[in-house]
């Protein structure tokens, strides 16, 4: 039996890496992409992307916001919702989820 026979099947001490840790080519990637974007402008960038191209800027939010969020109002309560149209009075939700479809 060779050496190699005894390991199958067993995880090596220290061998790969260390769990969590990102791979360099996303790492690398991800430093690119944020140089450029500071080299573009940066948040002036953006604003000006999103009058000249809205959809490309919502494209860009579908990729960072959370796919799915729970909302709820100040101290996790209720969300209120006020509307100077036809009620003055606030008007309290039950529990609210909102679903963002992203493409």
């Amino acid at each position: 039996m060779s050496r190699g026979d005894n390991l199958r099947g067993r995880r090596l001490l220290n061998a790969g890496r260390k769990k969590g840790t990102q791979n360099r080519l996303t790492v690398t990637l991800k430093e690119a992409v944020e140089q450029a974007f500071f080299e573009l402008g940066g948040k002036d960038w953006l604003v000006n992307l999103a009058g000249e191209d809205p959809a490309a800027f919502a494209s860009l939010l579908g990729k960072v916001l959370p796919k799915q969020t729970e909302l709820s109002g100040p101290n996790q309560g209720p969300i209120v919702m006020r509307s100077n149209l036809h009620d003055p009075e606030p008007v309290e939700t039950q529990d609210v989820v909102v679903d963002t479809i992203v493409n």
